[in-house]
């Protein structure tokens, strides 16, 4: 009787700690797991602009922004530069909200700089709507209300 005691009172006592380790490791566990399906959303969007897929690149951006920007309109914007490389440096994700910062190497299709590669980094804002993250266009959304 007092090993049956003795044997519950250390299953319960472990099985607390187990939960409080848990709890104590879990939140943070899931944000980690945030930032790096973000990461990986975000890679994925720059790795078919680099393919030069822009069907694919069009899924990425927010709702709003299809509704008024047809696949032909945002193709057209794309066709002054090629992007060979995107690398996401870094990511924060705060809640539905997210930014990424991304190297992207690039050449213009301009007949001046047609062998220059150029290198700049972008910021991005994301936004995460039904379980998807979506690809916020700069500016979009900075239309000035009367």
């Amino acid at each position: 009787m007092v090993r049956s005691f003795r044997f519950l009172k250390w299953s319960v006592l472990i099985g607390s700690l187990m939960v409080l380790t848990h709890c104590a490791t879990g939140p943070e566990v899931t944000r980690k797991d945030e930032r790096e399906a973000f990461r990986e959303r975000v890679q994925a969007y720059w790795q078919h602009r680099v393919d030069g897929k822009i069907e694919q690149a069009y899924q990425f951006e927010i709702p709003a922004y299809r509704e008024k920007t047809s696949i032909l309109q945002y193709g057209n914007s794309y066709k002054v530069m090629k992007y060979l490389e995107a690398n996401v440096s870094e990511v924060r994700v705060e809640g539905e909200k997210g930014k990424a910062q991304i190297g992207v190497t690039y050449v213009m299709l301009f007949r001046q700089l047609m062998n220059k590669r150029l290198t700049k980094t972008e910021e991005e804002n994301w936004v995460k709507i039904k379980g998807v993250w979506y690809r916020i266009p700069q500016g979009f959304g900075d239309e000035k209300k009367s």
